[in-house]
């Protein structure tokens, strides 16, 4: 003021404001409004990313903090090797360039999706192909510009091209890789939310689905109460069974996609989360039914759950269980009717034709059906058959009588013989109604148990077992008496004990078994995935899958056992000495293996250049011996008689020998044949495995002899004279209720005896070519179906049937003038495959005429081959070169087993250890015997 005085400040004006003061006001003023403009959008509910998934999609994944959970992750085994398939790998690979790109713009991507819900729908896109839709909030201050950055790092980047178009009013956008245009991503921004996709017609789809505000609503039931990332779970996976059938279907071939319609009306939808360990992945959570909607799930409404009480009759080829457990089997019946009633008409047709046409009353069946009921599905190696369907039996004698009744009934509208067979003491039947299971069972299997165009069936313990095959029921029951079942094998034990609790639906496989049947049933582009990556898809050994009603819904389980390399690299594939035999004379035969009957131990019995034959135990300690009057001339084949311990039957040049297991000769044993004969072949027949033993002999001169187990000549083998000698022991097959002896000499003529050692018709058959091979015997329904394969000493496949039809013969490939060929058959009569010998090389072919391997070999005309399968991944073949005393294991590829080859003078005996994942092979070689190991994968 011009005169001096100080302003009042009871009078300040805004023009009086300093500069500083301005500018503070102005600063609180843009902070209260970006705080209030804040809170405007902060205010409004963001909306949920459920609402833009489309309808079609099977599966939605929900992840909270994905970087933490890759980083908790990646160093477990399990995803280590998972990461490293296409389809994980790709999906790696651009979660990383998105996080170079972050670098650019001053925050991390994994900063950005820190804490952040993130959601994917997967969606079938293609016959046999899927993708995903990605849903990622942009709900927090900031966000928008955040993205907006990423973007411009892509449009700024020469390496990619972007690009946009309009569709319904919504601006997609699009990044495109220069260095493979096909790879596109296309986006959206909507609601705070990117959405986006590898595939553009997906974003198209999202789209839609916003424009349908009514879109959304079908998500309800699926997600259930825990949607939303709910809980602490990191990751979540719901399954929407209405598409599940289009996606799994996209995996298996075009014939196989009908098993899994069924798959719509399981249950309305379900919610599970995921958690891992190194060798596991798991899923948990629970499926949702609508009582109105009579889903699958529901036929166990009320009913209690039991664990499976049938692992003792499941053989060890099992390769998928289905199990199915209840409380009341009448009112499982009921709800399976009104299931069909809505969702299975060709059950109902089924089921009514059943009645109408053969007299099946279900409500007979179920009178007597226990409280489980379950299916396997056997890997069959080439088997006619692959299907095993187990009832428990409240009653086993009124399941038999009922059942026997409907057989009879059954033949008796069709005029058709009954078909009745004594096995292991038991009686195989067959019921003539065509597809049975389905028409006494119903929906209970969907399309699983479609396969039964003929059905047999068998009482074992306290289940009635049927199969589409009399020989898968025989085998069975062999495998039962054997021991060779779940409920013995160690790691399928263990595993069991950890997923055999109390459910109502159970499905359990094993790769190994499964493995082939997997992949020929996958889709072309799948088959090639599996085939590729096998390596890794086969570590998991075994998955398991438990539904149990809990309340008012299903709870779930889904596990995959995983096996990481457990054999340290400095053992795995390497020989190992396990025992060492030391004999006074050299050893003139191979190691024959019998089982001791207490322990279940392998044990050993060789006979040295002194005659004596030697019992040595599993430990390698020489327990006893005999002295026999000549060398053997045939394997020593262990007996188990059904009234006492085990014996030995084994022929020398001059007599027929049969000893207990103390070391002492069975009554009537050994038995002495006329001077003139000169024993060259054994062969030891059981027609039903009742215990009742024949022993059918052969001399050099083609003569036929036959003895019961006590020693006597049976009518009609006194002897049966042939003009030449046999080239193998005689084969046993039962087809129906007859029995065939089966012979081959080695000038080509095929012989076929009954028991009383006549001919039957069409035989004998004259190949007139020279054939040192075994039969094959496949088994079949009739005497038409049934197969016997052999092959020429100079290469000609030939298969005939039991009427002495030739049904094919063909000339299999010959290089050389000089090749010879021979059938070798799989130690457990189940395969077979064919050896090519010339001079210096030594080729495997298998039934399909493929070669397996070829190897070079010093003197391949010497070479002996063994063939032992112990599942489908564990094909094992010995070549025995006895004047190199050496025998070198390979693979079915022809890769080596073990590191160089067994001291081996003589063929070998292989055993597998599933427990150790190891080989045992028994090995003689000069004055000393023994074991050598080798641990495999």
């Amino acid at each position: 003021m011009a005169d001096g005085s100080k302003p009042n400040a009871d009078h300040l004006t805004p023009g009086s404001l300093n500069k500083t003061t301005r500018l503070v006001l102005v600063a609180l003023l843009a902070v209260v409004a970006g705080w209030l403009v804040y809170q405007q959008w902060s205010s409004r509910r963001p909306t949920d990313a459920w609402a833009f998934i489309p309808a079609n999609a099977a599966v939605v994944l929900e992840a909270r903090d994905l970087p933490a959970w890759r980083q908790e992750n990646q160093s477990k085994a399990v995803w280590a090797n998972l990461a490293t398939l296409p389809a994980f790998r790709t999906g790696l690979e651009r979660l990383d360039s998105l996080a170079a790109m972050s670098r650019r713009t001053n925050r991390p991507l994994a900063d950005f999706l820190k804490g952040r819900l993130l959601t994917a729908s997967l969606h079938v896109t293609a016959r046999d192909d899927f993708d995903y839709l990605f849903f990622v909030p942009a709900g927090e201050f900031g966000d928008q510009g955040w993205l907006n950055r990423m973007l411009t790092q892509f449009e700024n980047n020469p390496a990619y091209r972007t690009d946009a178009h309009t569709f319904q009013g919504f601006r997609i956008r699009e990044i495109k890789s220069r260095r493979s245009p096909e790879t596109v991503f296309s986006y959206i921004l909507h609601e705070r939310y990117l959405i986006g996709s590898y595939t553009p017609f997906l974003v198209e789809d999202a789209v839609r689905t916003i424009q349908d505000e009514s879109a959304g609503d079908g998500w309800a039931e699926i997600r259930g109460p825990l949607a939303g990332g709910a809980g602490s779970d990191p990751v979540r996976v719901y399954v929407n069974p209405a598409r599940l059938p289009q996606w799994v279907a996209g995996m298996v071939a075009t014939e196989g996609a009908d098993l899994f319609r069924s798959l719509s009306t399981v249950a309305r939808g379900g919610s599970l989360s995921l958690a891992s360990e190194n060798d596991r992945i798991g899923l948990s959570g629970e499926l949702r039914t609508r009582e109105e909607a009579v889903d699958w799930l529901d036929i166990f409404r009320d009913q209690a759950a039991s664990p499976p009480r049938l692992t003792g009759l499941v053989p060890d080829e099992t390769a998928v269980l289905l199990h199915w457990s209840f409380e009341d089997a009448r009112r499982l019946r009921d709800a399976l009717d009104r299931y069909a009633a809505r969702h299975d008409p060709s059950a109902v047709r089924a089921q009514t034709e059943a009645r109408e046409k053969y007299g099946l009353r279900v409500s007979e069946v179920y009178g007597w059906v226990g409280r489980e009921i379950a299916l396997g599905l056997l890997d069959n190696q080439g088997e006619p058959s692959n299907r095993l369907l187990f009832v428990e039996a409240q009653d086993p004698g009124a399941a038999l009588d009922q059942l026997g009744r409907l057989a009879a009934e059954a033949d008796r509208r069709q005029a058709a013989p009954p078909y009745a067979e004594r096995y292991a003491n038991v009686t195989i039947r067959q019921i003539s109604i065509p597809q049975f299971p389905v028409c006494a069972f119903g929906s209970l299997f969907g399309g699983w148990a479609g396969e039964f165009p003929q059905c047999f069936y068998a009482p074992v313990g306290n289940h009635v077992v049927f199969s589409d095959h009399v020989v898968s029921l025989k085998r069975l029951l062999d495998g039962v008496a054997a021991g060779r079942v779940w409920e013995n094998s160690v790691p399928q034990r263990t595993f069991l004990e950890e997923d055999a609790a109390a459910a109502n639906f159970s499905a359990f496989v094993h790769t190994g078994p499964a493995w082939e049947m997997l992949r020929q049933n996958a889709s072309p582009t799948w088959r090639a995935t599996l085939t590729t990556h096998a390596a890794l898809f086969r570590r998991f050994e075994r998955a398991a899958l438990r539904v149990t009603r809990r309340g008012d819904a299903y709870e779930t389980t889904l596990r995959f056992a995983y096996r990481e390399r457990t054999i340290s690299p400095a053992v795995e594939n390497r020989f190992v000495v396990n025992n060492r035999v030391a004999f006074e004379y050299p050893l003139r035969t191979p190691v024959f293996v019998v089982r001791n009957p207490e322990d279940q131990s392998y044990e050993m019995l060789v006979q040295d250049e002194a005659n004596q034959l030697h019992f040595v135990s599993g430990a390698g300690r020489r327990i006893g011996q005999k002295q026999l009057d000549g060398p053997l001339v045939s394997s020593v084949q262990q007996l188990l008689p059904p009234d006492g311990p085990p014996q030995f039957v084994f022929a020398t040049a001059g007599r027929l020998g049969l000893l207990n297991r103390n070391g002492g000769w069975a009554t009537g044993f050994p038995i002495a044949l006329p001077d003139s004969a000169t024993l060259h072949t054994l062969a030891v027949l059981d027609y039903d495995r009742s215990g009742d033993y024949r022993f059918a002999v052969s001399d050099i001169g083609g003569n036929l002899y036959l003895f019961d187990h006590r020693g006597i000549l049976l009518d009609g083998w006194r002897p049966r004279p042939l003009d030449d000698r046999l080239s193998t022991p005689v084969r046993h097959v039962r087809v129906r209720d007859r029995d065939y002896l089966l012979a081959t000499q080695t000038d080509g003529t095929v012989h076929a005896f009954n028991r009383r050692g006549q001919s039957y018709p069409g035989f004998p058959l004259r190949l007139r070519t020279r054939v040192s091979s075994p039969l094959h015997v496949e088994a079949g329904l009739t005497d038409e179906t049934t197969r016997l394969t052999t092959v020429t000493d100079y290469g000609e496949l030939v298969q005939l049937d039991l009427t002495g039809k030739v049904r094919r013969r063909e000339q299999w490939a010959r290089p050389a003038g000089d090749a010879t060929f021979r059938l070798w058959v799989e130690a457990g009569g189940r395969d077979w495959v064919v050896s090519r010998q010339s001079e210096g090389k030594l080729a495997l072919i298998d039934r399909n005429a493929s070669l397996l391997f070829e190897k070079a070999v010093t003197s391949p005309r010497g070479v002996i081959c063994q063939y032992y399968d112990f599942g489908t991944d564990r094909k094992i073949f010995a070549l025995t070169s006895p004047g190199e005393k050496r025998t070198f294991l390979y693979g079915p590829d022809g890769t080596p087993v073990g590191n160089g080859a067994v001291a081996s003078q003589f063929p070998v005996s292989v055993v597998y250890s599933d427990a150790f994942s190891k080989l045992l092979v028994f090995r003689a070689s000069g004055p000393e015997a023994g074991v050598w190991t080798v641990k495999i994968r």
